[in-house]
């Protein structure tokens, strides 16, 4: 009898978390979260090797592999959450005023029980056991979207300088993430797990190894000072919209693999691939996540900000200056309305204005002046933009811009 691929991929998949857990436990640097990370790593190893263990027996009880995944979605879990309450010197056990940690427990509680209760059905003569399949299917894609939501939260709101340390590490559990959610959002649409896509997950959870090794090795201390998230409306509306969009693509896939006949498998893979590329570009689209942004401001909202909230950060970010204010006052005000980047100009004694500094934007040639610009400014209090002024300048009256600025817009 030959063995099944999957015994390969998820071994490969248990002795690379092995080698990460092996790494946790004999690093002698001090980190904050080293016994959570030694954990999540473990159970991950624990998992990878159970599944690995269950294919090669099926005769073993399919309870333990679910208890094994859910140990592991729980460490990770974990883990993020912690990261999320290292914010600004507080406590790892809470985000803002939000004591997770009871929420966290809780919600651990309940999905073991649901698990638990597994066994118990399958001596029943109804179809429970097929209601408790399609339950702990929604178990594993909630899990999933769960952490997709904290790994976005936690990229997105943490500082420019912070973002360097958490790359890898988003990037390698949002991975994991994502492929689950795919994974187990199409095996309940179908009523059963995509053999392929089961064995080739083995080799996903082993390719983000290496991915959280770097991130680890980055991040001696990783009290990294996230900022608290003003925007978890537009996260959310974010991370549901892409569920529903996926939720969507797996239907339309479906139809495909359906009506495709001998071309369907074939078809929904590639169609699959397109509509997850797609996706891709539209979450890392700029411009589209700027539009959701001033739908929400404009719709449910009566101000565009927490004023409250910025201006304590902002006068908090204004005193951990220590040299190039003017250029930190352009870091600091680039993100409040999301610039890549800008000038800063100023005046002395009454003097013409000029040039105090640049942050990623080039400045204007030697010499360069704002003309009228500072005075229409002064007169009119708008804001301009720029895109909009060369589709039609004359709703800006009697504004004439810079040369040099014109010429950076053509």
């Amino acid at each position: 009898m030959p063995i099944p691929i999957e015994v390969f991929t998820y071994l490969i998949a248990s002795i690379s978390s092995l080698a990460l857990t092996i790494l946790l436990a004999s690093s002698r640097r001090p980190h904050p979260l080293r016994s959570s990370l030694l954990l999540a790593s473990a159970a991950s190893t624990l998992w990878a090797a159970l599944v690995a263990i269950s294919s090669m027996f099926p005769w073993l009880p399919n309870v333990l592999v679910q208890l094994g995944e859910l140990a592991r979605n729980a460490g990770w879990l974990f883990v993020l959450l912690q990261l999320l309450g290292l914010q600004s010197g507080k406590e790892a056990w809470s985000i803002g005023d939000w004591q997770w940690r009871r929420a966290f427990f809780l919600g651990s509680a309940l999905a073991l029980l649901l698990i638990a209760i597994g066994p118990l059905l399958a001596t029943t003569t109804i179809d429970a056991p097929g209601v408790h399949y399609q339950l702990v299917l929604i178990l594993w894609l909630c899990l999933a979207l769960t952490g997709l939501v904290v790994i976005e939260q936690l990229y997105r709101n943490a500082a420019l300088s912070a973002r360097w340390s958490l790359k890898f590490l988003c990037l390698g559990l949002g991975a994991v993430s994502a492929y689950d959610f795919f994974i187990y959002a199409e095996a309940l649409l179908f009523r059963e797990l995509d053999a392929e896509l089961w064995q080739a997950r083995g080799l996903i959870n082993a390719l983000v190894i290496p991915l959280l090794a770097v991130a680890i090795s980055r991040i001696s201390n990783w009290q990294i000072g996230l900022h608290v998230s003003r925007q978890v409306a537009f996260h959310t509306v974010t991370l549901t919209g892409a569920g529903l969009y996926l939720l969507g693509m797996a239907a339309a896939g479906y139809a495909i693999r359906y009506l495709g006949g001998s071309w369907g498998g074939l078809l929904q893979i590639g169609f699959m691939t397109a509509a997850a590329a797609l996706l891709a570009m539209l979450m890392f689209s700029g411009r589209l996540r700027s539009e959701i942004r001033v739908f929400l401001n404009k719709n449910f909202y009566s101000y565009r900000y927490d004023y409250r909230e910025q201006w304590l950060k902002f006068t908090l970010a204004l005193s951990n200056l220590n040299d190039n204010v003017a250029e930190g006052i352009i870091r600091i005000m680039a993100p409040l309305t999301s610039s890549p980047g800008g000038l800063l100009w100023g005046r002395d004694d009454g003097q013409a204005m000029h040039l105090l500094a640049h942050w990623e934007m080039p400045p204007p040639p030697t010499g360069s002046t704002l003309g009228g610009l500072s005075d229409w400014l002064q007169h009119t209090d708008w804001v301009i933009d720029l895109e909009e002024w060369r589709r039609a300048p004359d709703l800006y009256k009697d504004l004439e811009l810079p040369h040099w600025l014109q010429n950076d817009i053509q």
